[in-house]
């Protein structure tokens, strides 16, 4: 099973949330407004909630705003994702590649809304097996419940399993669910040679494993 994170994995999102938080936020307070190396720092990879919770902790922000900022980060950040988010022919290319070979999920911190969107919009529908989002679990990343419920799906164990995650809070979610972590910094790290790369070694190490435990 390989697993793909979105928001920062698949597609370049992370400047679209933080604009929209800051223009919910503003709606209400400039003085809520975060910076964008606030948003890299603490907030990149939390869902909407987790970032209002955190908000109310470090900037006061009323927890009587949640609701109303929710929906209207919600609504911005489907239009920006519309105006923004584009096919990606190298994308395709991994996933008819690896869907030939390998199940494939996707798992994110976003919303459903977010996800089917990014997803049609990347034309990777038909490749994919199984999607997930926050608002398909109780505990959101950094929990490995997401994760964890991949797994269980395809009846796979977490050996079996590779993750690809590039924020903190996704790769916290991804060891702590005990599956194989592939790091990634930029989009251009999502490759088919770094992934299948990856995988072989890591069969490489289980064997070698497996050998000692042989030997002793």
């Amino acid at each position: 099973l390989i697993i793909f994170d979105l928001d920062g994995v698949l597609v370049d999102t992370k400047n679209i949330h933080f604009i929209a938080l800051n223009k919910a936020l503003k709606k209400i307070n400039n003085k809520f407004v975060i910076t964008y190396n606030d948003h890299l720092k603490f907030y990149d990879g939390l869902s909407t909630y987790q970032k209002l919770n955190l908000l109310t902790q470090q900037k006061k922000l009323p927890k009587k705003y949640h609701e109303e900022i929710w929906q209207n980060k919600k609504n911005m950040t489907k239009n920006l994702i519309k105006k923004l988010v584009k096919k990606d022919p190298n994308i395709s290319n991994i996933f008819k590649r690896l869907s030939k070979k390998y199940k494939i999920a996707v798992a994110t911190n976003a919303i459903r809304d977010t996800l089917n969107d990014c997803l049609e919009i990347l034309g990777i529908n038909q490749y994919i097996n199984f999607s997930i989002s926050n608002e398909d679990v109780e505990f959101a990343k950094p929990n490995p419940q997401i994760y964890l419920k991949c797994m269980t799906h395809f009846g796979v164990s977490p050996d079996e399993t590779l993750i690809l995650e590039d924020s903190p809070i996704g790769r916290k979610s991804a060891l702590a669910s005990k599956a194989k972590l592939l790091p990634i910094e930029k989009l251009g790290d999502v490759t088919l040679n770094n992934i299948i790369s990856h995988i072989n070694i890591n069969k490489k190490n289980k064997l070698l494993s497996n050998s000692d435990k042989w030997a002793s």
